[in-house]
């Protein structure tokens, strides 16, 4: 099985820009652990212009997707969980984003590279520590990759979804 990084496209300029959202979950992905106990709705502050664009994913400060996202991965993968965010703005307009909440897989592979900072420079995953996992992050990584297998990755591709990059990660 193939497997890919979610990231935003670099042909999405500015995306919104949210002022306490860094704070709600300090800056990590949700995982299945630490999921027990939060809200099941979120809300946050932010300020868009005439160049915002809203994207349908978004990874900084953490892993956001919008609701289309959101409905397109629960139709093939019912056990998705995620947290709401309903941002609003200064004009009382508000938005709806997700958290995804997934697994947290120790599959990194003894062949991935890093760089002198920890961060990776070459990514491998191990085959048999994935299994058969159609959505994940990597455990004990800086970088807060978010894995999704190839039958999602086709789905993605097939839709109409802006701004979602997919970056192929090497399996071992």
């Amino acid at each position: 099985m193939d497997y890919y990084i979610l990231n935003i496209s670099s042909d999405v300029k500015k995306t919104i820009k949210s002022h306490d959202c860094s704070n709600i979950f300090k800056g990590k992905i949700l995982t299945l652990d630490n999921l027990d106990g939060l809200d099941y709705l979120r809300a946050a502050k932010y300020t868009k212009d005439k160049n915002t664009e809203e994207s349908d994913i978004i990874v900084n400060p953490i892993y956001m997707i919008s609701n289309k996202f959101k409905n397109l991965i629960k139709e093939y993968y019912i056990e998705f969980e995620t947290i709401a965010i309903q941002f609003l703005d200064q004009n009382n307009e508000t938005l709806l984003y997700w958290v995804p909440a997934v697994e947290d897989l120790d599959c990194i592979s003894d062949r991935a590279i890093f760089n002198p900072d920890k961060t990776i420079k070459e990514l491998y995953i191990d085959r048999t520590k994935i299994q058969d996992k159609k959505i994940f992050k990597i455990k004990n990584v800086l970088e807060p990759f978010l894995i999704v297998d190839l039958y999602i990755a086709e789905k993605i591709l097939q839709s109409d979804l802006y701004g979602v990059l997919l970056r192929k990660v090497r399996v071992v």
